[in-house]
């Protein structure tokens, strides 16, 4: 019994609603990438969310840090000066930190040469957000369109761990909004938004959406979204989400394209562009799409836990967003599932697994339709 989709054990029952999920993912197969790590001269911000930090600087529960790399020492603010990450909850600090907590382990164990392992847990309430950079004018990413800023470069790929945990139904208000992963947004015009990354729960789907400014639900361009519920398939499991633009296979594409992908595998595309916002003066927040500043209490935060957060300025690869999406990528390949519970049988080796006449045989076999069964079997009873 795997329908409807995300359900712990769906409805108990092994009937038409699994037919029709099969049906969606007919002929869906799993694949073998190879991967390729990416270089860090693009690499704009990296919070590996550990508890440690480097030469000196002090340790507090109440903050993250932008970590250089090894590689590239300029990738981030070596300093610590600029790219600190409150965990902010309302306009009220030190005091106001409901909502986000440092804990530990995270997502992986993520080798970084300052040490540590952890993530930051979002409960899910109204304004849970880090929030990253100063007051003093260092928030700007120097990413976006560059008509507001003529310098900003016009690419960006996003990239975290996400643990979601699933609608927060304990408030039917907090039901009805969606759930932030990182943005720069100062408010809902072309003027206060540059970009958001978000799980789409507000009641149209339980996807995820690479967004920009939407006026009165039309897209200006195009906001990417997954297809409707994919995200239920992860409730409560670590998954690498990302985002990219432009498509690099056509930069100069006048109806340019961003991807989105979830576990090194592409789960949406289409037409997409950056608002205007003034990226200077809107503050990078995480667990959230919308800094503190512009709506302390905005009710769109994350009830899960994020890692690894990264935001280049270029738009990676396939096989890049593949490294990223592996947490052990030293074979340098990554294998992609298939996402659908429809895939049944599992017993072909991994590169070659498809939902297809042999999925669909199990399903209907004349002792388990309309069975109350659980789904997939263990291979010993195959």
């Amino acid at each position: 019994d795997f329908a409807p989709s995300g359900a712990v054990a769906g409805d108990c029952v092994i009937d038409y609603q699994e037919i029709d999920l099969m049906s969606d993912s007919w002929l869906d197969t799993d694949s073998l990438v190879y991967t390729e790590k990416p270089d860090d001269v693009n690499l704009v911000v990296w919070y590996p969310m550990n508890t440690l930090v480097v030469s000196g600087a002090s340790t507090d529960a109440n903050k993250i840090y932008c970590h250089s790399d090894t590689d590239n020492p300029d990738a981030c603010d070596p300093t610590k000066t600029k790219w600190v990450g409150a965990l902010w909850n309302t306009g009220v600090t030190p005091g106001g930190y409901r909502g986000t907590q440092w804990i530990s382990p995270g997502a992986f164990k993520d080798g970084c040469s300052v040490g540590g392992d952890g993530c930051i847990y979002f409960t899910g309430e109204q304004g849970g957000r880090v929030q990253c950079g100063t007051t003093f004018g260092d928030t700007a990413l120097g990413i976006g369109n560059g008509t507001v800023y003529p310098s900003d470069v016009c690419a960006i790929t996003v990239s975290c761990w996400v643990r979601w945990l699933g609608d927060r139904t304990w408030d039917s208000y907090l039901m009805s909004k969606c759930q932030g992963l990182m943005g720069k947004r100062g408010g809902w015009d072309d003027v206060s938004m540059v970009w958001m990354f978000e799980l789409d729960t507000n009641g149209s789907g339980n996807g995820i959406g690479f967004r920009h400014f939407e006026s009165g639900g039309t897209p200006l361009l195009g906001s990417v979204y997954s297809p409707a519920n994919y995200m239920n398939n992860f409730i409560g499991q670590w998954v690498h989400v990302a985002a990219t633009y432009p498509h690099p296979g056509i930069p100069t594409d006048a109806n340019n394209r961003a991807r989105v992908y979830v576990n090194g595998g592409p789960v949406g595309e289409g037409p997409w562009r950056f608002g205007n916002g003034d990226d200077p003066n809107i503050f990078l927040s995480i667990g959230e799409t919308q800094d503190q500043n512009a709506w302390p209490d905005c009710p769109e935060s994350l009830y899960g836990y994020i890692d690894e957060v990264r935001v280049y300025n270029r738009a990676l690869g396939p096989n890049e967003i593949a490294y990223l999406a592996d947490p052990s990528p030293e074979d340098g390949q990554l294998w992609i599932p298939i996402s659908s519970a429809a895939e049944l049988y599992s017993t072909e080796a991994q590169g070659s697994k498809a939902v297809n006449f042999k999925d669909f045989a199990m399903l209907v076999d004349v002792n388990r339709w309309l069975t109350e069964e659980m789904f997939p079997l263990p291979d010993s009873q195959l």
